[in-house]
This record gives C-alpha cells, structure tokens and sequence, in this order.
C-alpha cells in the first residue's frame, strides 16, 4: 500500500481518479452498481458528466459525522487517506477511514433505510460488499468495517468484512480488463443496460422519428379525453348513457401500503418475486 497526497474532492484528486480505479468504480465493473461498466467508461473518458444525486450530497455531507462516530465508537483515530496498490499502480481506493498505525479501515456510509435495516442484521449489500473487497486488496489487510451511520439518532452498525481472495481475483481480472479499455481508448463490451447508437441507422431511425410524432399526437388525444371526461361526469353527476357512450361509476381499492406493516420491517421482499420477463418501453425526451 502506498499513500498518495491528495485531498479528497479536490481538482487534483478527481483527475487522479480519472486514470484509476477506485473501490467506488468497482461495483460497477462487476456488474452490480447502479452504473454500467460502458457509462463508467465514458465518464472516466470525459465524456459524461457526474451528475451527483440527493443521496449522494447528502452522504458526502453526512461523512465526517459518521466518521466522529466511528471514531468514539471505536476509540481509535481514523482519517480519511488515498492509497495505491503496491503492485498495481492503476488501483487507488479513497478510503474514508484508516487507522494511524494502517491497519484498521472503515467504510463509512449513510444509506436509505433498507439498507441500514441489513447492516443491522450483519450484512453488506452487494455493491458496498465490492467496494470494500477492493479497498483490502488496496491496503492488503485481511478484514475492515462497514460502518452504517444513522443521522437522525447518531449512532451506527458496524459490520465486518472479510477478504474474500477468490472473489478479489475475480475482481482484479474484470478491472483489469476494464483497464485496457481505458487505455486502448476502447469501450467495454455493451450490455442489457447500456444504449446502443443508432442515429444513423435509417430504418430505425424512421421508426423512432414515426414514433415520437404519433405520442406526441397520443398525448394531445389523451389530454382532450380527460378534459371531455370530466366535464361529462360535472353535467351527469353520476352514472349516465348518451347513445353508445356510458359514463360508468366504479370504486377502486387503495394500494397496500407494505411498507407500513410493521411485520414486514426489514423483510427483504425480493426473495417473494416471481421471476423477471424481459419487457421493452419506449420513452422520449
């Protein structure tokens, strides 16, 4: 592990993450991050732009907080620090917290209420689980903690994470692969999430040019439909029939509101799905 001066956030520190991969960049590149490996080439190539969430901002807010916490939890010092692998000099981790003498780090996070709920049960989501196996491939430490910080009453779950040597070799041979991308200048292999170009494509692109003129005709249609529709119900005021036309009276039922069930708090839902269908939508900007 080697440190590498940079303040996190700076100028300096985001153009140094440009030609590295990071432990945030490694969910990604394994395929469980809320980026595709494809558009996290393009930002790192320049051409995209971060575009920072609430969550986000909220959590770069909320960090030297959380990591107070840890701090007295712990009665250790830790301070957030970048490093470099020793042997792979295109690997950095920003770490948010690691311990004067280097061998304790921590993974600090304010996360929404799910995955708090899972920190409390003694697990790791996914694509922090990722993150923090690249973090100790980094550092070369055997264990670190995930910290799960609760603003709203000060407190947090601390979790730990294992090294995982066979996940870390997988890992390393996917960013390694995403490395020669960066710098052959060749994006990665497109998948189900990624969009393909066809602009110039001119069967498609008369399609999708057809498309968006007859949505734009559906919207106006629709919008005209809803304004008849109610103007009928304000003259009949109730059930009503006009030739072949009927103004129908019906009641609905409210929407189950699961997440107020107190039996279901902290159930994962997921488990209870049936399985996924391949669907295509059409959407225009």
């Amino acid at each position: 592990m080697q440190f590498v001066e940079l303040e996190q956030g700076s100028v300096a520190w985001k153009e140094y993450r440009s030609n590295h991969i990071g432990a945030s960049d490694a969910p990604h590149i394994m395929g469980v991050g809320y980026k595709t490996a494809y558009q996290l080439w393009r930002l790192k190539m320049g051409l995209d732009e971060q575009k920072d969430s609430p969550a986000m901002a909220r959590g770069r807010a909320l960090e030297a907080e959380a990591l107070e916490a840890y701090n007295v939890l712990t009665g250790r010092e830790h301070r957030p620090v970048v490093v470099q692998h020793s042997e792979h000099s295109w690997m950095s981790a920003s770490l948010d917290g690691l311990s004067e003498c280097g061998q304790y780090a921590v993974e600090v996070k304010n996360v929404k209420r799910e995955y708090h709920e899972m920190a409390r049960r003694a697990t790791v989501p996914t694509m922090y689980w990722w993150q923090c196996q690249h973090q100790l491939e980094v550092t070369g430490l055997q264990h670190m903690n995930y910290w799960s910080y609760d603003a709203t009453s000060g407190t947090g779950v601390a979790v730990l994470v294992e090294r995982d040597d066979d996940a870390i070799e997988q890992m390393l041979a996917l960013e390694r692969s995403f490395m020669d991308c960066l710098e052959n200048l060749t994006p990665p292999v497109l998948g189900d999430r990624d969009y393909r170009d066809l602009s110039n494509h001119e069967l498609f692109a008369h399609c999708s040019d057809r498309y968006a003129s007859l949505l734009a005709q559906q919207k106006d249609i629709e919008s005209e439909l809803v304004a008849l529709k109610q103007e009928m119900i304000s003259i009949a005021e109730g059930p009503a029939v006009c030739g072949n036309v009927k103004l129908i009276k019906s009641f609905r039922k409210g929407s189950v509101k699961y997440n107020q069930i107190p039996a279901l708090e902290g159930v994962n839902l997921d488990q209870y799905r049936g399985k996924s269908t391949e669907i295509y939508s059409v959407r225009v900007s």
